[in-house]
C-alpha cells in the first residue's frame, strides 16, 4: 500500500471542493508532516506489531511496540495498540475502537460506533468496493491510520461518495481530533441537508458522539433506525434513547421501547426497558402482561426476578418457581449491579410489601451481599409480625437470617438455625423445604438440623443446643429427625442414657412403622452406645433375631461373646458364639458359622461339651476331617479327666469316621488294654492288621497283650 501522502496526491488530483474549503480539508485529514520520532519506518514497526498482535503473539508484539515508544513515536494508534494488547492479556474480546475524546461522561458512548457496512457501496467501481472493504478490515483491527489511507483513496477515486465522508468523520473522533471531527460533521451536514440523498442519518453516529447530551437527536437518530431496520446498528443508540426518556418523557420510551422489543423479541435488553417504559407510564396491566407473555426461564435475573414479583400476588409456588430460576442465575453472576438495583426497585414496586422484602432479602444472599439481606429481612419483620405471617413467608425469612448471619459470623447464627427447624416441622413446609434451592446451602428438615449440630460444636453451644432440641421434639413429638439430632448430641456430651432413651424411641417407632433400614439403624447406635454393656447386647440380638435381621444378629452375638471373654465369662461367651453359629448355619453361612465355632472352642478349649458341639456342627456340614479333629480333642480331654469311657466313645467315632486312619485303632487298643479288656483290645489289634500287617510296633502290642491276658 502506498504512503499517506502518495494517496493525498492522488485524492487531491480527483477531489472536486472549493479552493476556501480544500486547505482545511487536507489539513483535517492529514494533519502535520511527521516528524524524525514519527516516521515511516517506525509506522511500519506498529503495522508488524499489529500483525503479531492479530495472529497471537502478545509477546512479541508487546516488545516491538516498546521499541517504537522508546524511538519517541507518539501517534494515536501506538496508544491504542498498548490497550488492544492489555486488553488481549486480560482475555476481553475487542470489538470497537477507544475514543478518549469522545467519551460520555454519562456512559451512553464510550466508543466511537464505526457506521459498517457503509450504504451504497455495490455501486461503486469494483477497485473501489475493495478500497471500502479494506477500510473496514483496517478498523476492526484497529488500524485507524491504514484505514485513514484506504478511506482518502476512496474519496480521492469517488468523491461524490458521501458515506466515505462520514467515515474520516468517524475516524478523526477516533484518533482524538475531536475538533477536526466537529468541523467536519458540520461541513457534511450542510451539505447533506442541502442534498437529495437523504443520508443525514449518517452523521447522526458522529454527531452524538461529540454532543453526547443531545437528547433529541439521540431520540430522533433512535426513531429513524426503528424505521429503518437494517440501514445501520441500532445499538447502543436505541436503548440510550429510551433510557435517557423514561424519566422526562415515559411515553415517548415507552413507544420506541415497543418497537425495539418488536424488532429483538428475544433481547433481554429490549424487554427490560419496555417493562421499565411501562413501569414509567403507570400502566401496570401493560407491564403484567409483557412480563407474564415474554419472560422466559433463561431470561436474565433480574427479568425473572420481575417475574417472581408477578408471581408473589399470585401464588407461593409460582413465585417460589421464579424466584429460584432468578437466584440460580444471580449465583451466576449474570448480572450487573445497576440492573440488579433496577430490578430490586420494581420487585419493592411489584410485590406485595412482604414477600416484595423476602425476594430482595433472597436475591442479596445470592449475590453475597449478606448485610443487604440482614437488612431486607428487618423490613419484612416490621411489615408483618413473624408468627402471624404465613408459614413459607416465615421459613424463607428464618433461612435468610441463618445464612446471612452466618456469611456476617454472628452468634445469632445457632438460634437463626434452630429457629428454621422449628418452622420445618410444620407439615406443610416439609415437602417445598426438601426441594427449596435459594440458598446456597439445602434446607431441608435433615440438613437444618446438620447445620445446627455443626454450629453447636464448632460454638461450644452443645449444651444449650440439647435444650433448643428437646424443646422442639416437646413440640412435634414424632419427628424422628429431631429426635436423631437430639440423640447425637447427647452422646456426644456425654450424655448417654438420654441419647439412648432417643435412639429407643426411634428403634420402636420405626419397627411399628416397617422401617427396617431405620431400626437397624437406631438399634446399632445404641449398641455402639453402650459398647459394655452385655445384657443390651443381648437384647439386642434377641430384638434382631425376632425381627429376622439375622446379618445384625450375628453381628451382636460376636461383639458379645468377645465381651463376656473380656469380663472371662467364658461360658456366657461360648453361649454366644453357639447361638451365632447356630444362626450362620441356618442360613447357610458355613464360612461365618465356622468362625463362630472356632471362637467357641478357643474360649473354652477343655470343655468336652464345647468339643462335642463342634463335633456335631462339622458333621452337619460334611466337614469330616475338622469333626475328627475335634474327637481327637475330646479323647484328650476325657484321658486328662481320668475317663476312659469317654475316650473309648471318642475312638469308635474316630474309626467310624476315618476307618484308614492307623492312629485311631492304636489308642482304642491302648485305652482297652489300660482298662483290662484285653480281648477287646485283641480284637481291635486284629482289625488293625489287616490294615498294616508288617507293622512292627503293632507285632509289639501283639505280643504284650498275649503276656498280658495269659497271666
Amino acid at each position: 500500500m502506498t504512503g499517506v501522502r502518495e494517496r493525498l496526491s492522488a485524492a487531491e488530483k480527483n477531489l472536486e471542493i472549493t479552493p476556501d474549503a480544500e486547505a482545511g480539508f487536507l489539513d483535517l485529514k492529514i494533519g502535520p508532516a511527521s516528524g524524525p520520532n514519527e516516521s515511516y519506518e517506525l509506522r511500519e514497526m506498529v503495522a508488524v506489531a499489529t500483525v503479531y498482535l492479530d495472529q497471537g503473539m502478545l509477546d512479541d508484539a508487546e516488545e516491538l511496540l516498546r521499541e517504537v515508544v522508546d524511538a519517541g513515536y507518539s501517534r494515536p494508534d501506538a496508544v491504542e495498540l498498548q490497550n488492544r494488547i492489555q486488553v488481549a492479556r486480560s482475555s476481553e474480546p475487542v470489538s470497537e475502537i477507544p475514543s478518549p475524546s469522545a467519551h460520555d461522561p454519562a456512559g451512553r458512548h464510550p466508543r466511537v460506533v464505526f457506521t459498517s457496512p457503509l450504504p451504497g457501496v455495490d455501486r461503486l467501481p469494483t477497485a473501489v468496493q475493495r478500497m471500502v472493504r479494506e477500510s473496514d478490515a483496517d478498523l476492526r483491527a484497529g488500524r485507524l491510520l491504514s484505514a485513514l489511507d484506504a478511506s482518502l483513496f476512496v474519496i480521492g477515486s469517488y468523491p461524490d461518495f458521501q458515506p466515505m465522508y462520514v467515515r474520516l468523520a468517524e475516524i478523526e473522533l477516533a484518533r482524538g481530533r475531536r475538533d477536526a471531527a466537529a468541523t467536519l460533521a458540520a461541513m457534511l451536514w450542510t451539505n447533506l441537508e442541502n442534498s437529495e440523498s437523504s443520508q443525514q442519518w449518517l452523521l447522526y453516529p458522529v454527531r452524538l458522539a461529540l454532543t453526547p447530551d443531545d437528547t433529541a437527536s439521540l431520540v430522533t437518530y433512535a426513531r429513524y433506525l426503528l424505521d429503518n431496520p437494517g440501514t445501520a446498528t441500532i445499538d447502543p443508540y436505541v436503548p440510550d434513547a429510551i433510557s435517557v426518556s423514561l424519566a422526562h418523557a415515559p411515553q415517548t420510551a415507552r413507544e420506541l421501547a415497543r418497537d425495539y422489543f418488536a424488532l429483538q423479541p428475544r433481547s433481554d435488553l429490549a424487554l427490560r426497558l419496555y417493562i421499565r417504559s411501562s413501569v414509567a407510564c403507570g400502566d401496570s396491566a401493560e407491564f403484567v402482561d409483557v412480563v407474564t407473555a415474554n419472560v422466559r426461564p433463561d431470561s436474565a435475573p433480574d427479568l425473572l426476578l420481575l417475574r417472581c414479583a408477578i408471581g408473589a400476588s399470585r401464588s407461593s409456588v409460582e413465585w417460589l418457581e421464579w424466584l429460584e430460576r432468578a437466584v440460580a442465575g444471580l449465583r451466576r453472576d449474570e448480572l450487573g449491579c445497576a440492573e440488579f438495583s433496577a430490578a430490586l426497585d420494581l420487585v419493592q414496586r411489584m410485590s406485595p410489601p412482604a414477600r416484595g422484602q423476602l425476594t430482595i432479602a433472597v436475591a442479596n444472599i445470592a449475590r453475597g451481599a449478606s448485610l443487604a439481606a440482614r437488612e431486607a429481612i428487618l423490613r419484612w419483620q416490621k411489615v408483618v409480625a413473624a408468627r402471624s405471617s404465613d408459614a413459607l413467608d416465615r421459613f424463607i425469612a428464618a433461612c435468610a437470617v441463618a445464612v446471612a448471619a452466618e456469611s456476617l459470623d454472628t452468634s445469632a447464627t445457632l438460634d437463626a438455625y434452630v429457629t428454621a427447624v422449628d418452622i420445618v416441622n410444620e407439615p406443610e413446609i416439609r415437602a417445598c423445604a426438601a426441594h427449596c434451592r435459594l440458598f446456597p446451602v439445602p434446607v431441608s428438615l435433615e440438613s437444618l438440623l446438620a447445620q445446627v449440630l455443626r454450629l453447636a460444636r464448632e460454638q461450644g453451644q452443645e449444651a444449650a443446643a440439647i435444650e433448643r432440641l428437646r424443646t422442639l421434639r416437646d413440640t412435634f413429638p414424632e419427628s424422628l429427625e429431631l429426635r436423631d439430632a437430639l440423640a447425637t448430641l447427647c452422646l456426644e456430651s456425654g450424655r448417654i442414657v438420654d441419647g439412648v432413651r432417643e435412639l429407643r424411641y426411634i428403634a420402636e417407632r420405626c419397627d411399628a412403622t416397617g422401617d427396617l433400614h431405620g431400626m437397624v439403624g437406631a438399634m446399632r447406635r445404641i449398641s455402639e452406645a453402650l459398647p459394655d454393656n452385655p445384657e443390651v447386647k443381648a437384647k439386642i440380638a434377641d430384638g434382631f433375631l425376632q425381627r429376622g435381621v439375622l446379618d445384625e444378629a450375628m453381628r451382636e452375638l460376636e461383639s458379645l461373646g468377645h465381651l463376656q471373654l473380656r469380663r472371662g465369662r467364658r461360658s456366657d461367651a461360648v453361649a454366644a458364639f453357639t447361638r451365632g453359629a447356630d444362626v450362620a448355619a441356618a442360613i447357610g453361612n458355613v464360612k461365618r458359622a465356622t468362625e463362630f465355632i472356632d471362637h467357641a472352642v478357643l474360649a473354652e478349649p477343655d470343655r468336652d461339651e464345647v468339643r462335642h458341639a463342634a463335633v456335631a456342627f462339622f458333621l452337619r456340614v460334611g466337614a469330616v476331617d475338622r469333626a475328627v479333629q475335634q474327637l481327637w480333642e475330646v479323647v484328650r480331654i476325657a484321658l486328662e479327666a481320668s475317663d476312659p469311657d469317654e475316650a473309648v466313645a471318642a475312638l469308635h467315632q474316630i474309626i467310624a469316621l476315618a476307618p484308614g486312619d492307623t492312629a485311631g485303632y492304636h489308642k482304642l487298643g491302648e485305652v482297652l488294654a489300660s482298662l483290662g479288656e484285653y480281648a477287646q483290645a485283641e480284637k481291635v489289634y486284629r482289625r488293625l492288621a489287616t490294615l498294616t500287617p508288617d507293622d512292627p510296633v503293632l507285632l509289639a502290642k501283639q505280643a504284650a497283650l498275649s503276656a498280658l491276658s495269659g497271666v
